[in-house]
């Protein structure tokens, strides 16, 4: 919650954080997606019926570990100890410049403290105040700007571009060279320094990496970018 963060479907049933996972749907006489959607809808009214008649029960694994954190958990000093050193984690990593983690941190406290129905409450109030905040409205102007950016004013080109040099290997230069590789673009970046260019090409590999290490890629579908990758000087 804190980090907003996707979570794969299959680590988030692992995690508890969703009880069922339902299969992607092929084409009928609905498209794919239309198709899902509805089966994902039916799915889950009948898991919720489900779970309110008690002919389901939700399956939680619990190994050791969590089962003795869980007990620590029910100390109130200890919960406590824990509230504050999240909230100075958070503190640290977003210098006090983002209101919303401290506030999801105050309303899953009062709901564990003072029960659901008041941490519902706060949470729809916290809600409604976050939504007017000068943050939410710059965080909201960024996304605007960057689908604006995302479109193509110019229209396709003549010719369809192949290659792409890209001078200065810096973060900019090195961020742009891991976006284009990923398009399937061959990539000449230059450099005036052995070092920069050498820093530069270790960076797009290390972004690559990270998606491999996510699973979104596979280490031979690293390799392969990476081998559209040239360094000049």
């Amino acid at each position: 919650m804190l980090t907003g963060r996707n979570i794969r479907a299959d680590r988030a049933k692992r995690m508890g954080l969703v009880d069922q996972l339902v299969d992607p749907l092929g084409p009928g006489i609905k498209s794919p997606e239309e198709r899902t959607m509805e089966y994902l809808e039916e799915v889950a009214i009948t898991f919720a019926q489900g779970l309110a008649n008690k002919t389901i029960t939700r399956k939680v694994d619990k190994g050791l570990i969590q089962r003795v954190t869980d007990y620590a958990l029910t100390i109130p000093f200890i919960r406590q100890q824990v509230y504050k050193t999240i909230e100075k984690k958070v503190q640290k990593q977003t210098k006090g410049l983002y209101p919303a983690p401290l506030s999801i941190i105050e309303v899953v406290k009062t709901g564990l403290e003072q029960g659901n129905e008041a941490g519902y409450l706060l949470e729809s109030q916290k809600f409604g105040e976050l939504g007017m905040t000068p943050e939410c409205k710059a965080l909201m102007g960024l996304y605007h700007g960057q689908v604006q950016c995302k479109k193509n004013k110019f229209g396709e080109p003549k010719q369809p571009v192949k290659k792409l040099a890209i001078l200065g290997a810096g973060l900019m230069g090195a961020g742009i060279a891991q976006v284009s590789v990923e398009k399937g673009l061959k990539i000449i970046m230059k450099d005036t320094t052995l070092d920069g260019l050498s820093k530069g090409q270790q960076q797009v590999y290390k972004g690559l990496n990270d998606k491999v290490k996510k699973k979104s890629l596979t280490s031979f579908e690293r390799d392969m970018l990476l081998s559209d990758l040239t360094g000049q000087l």
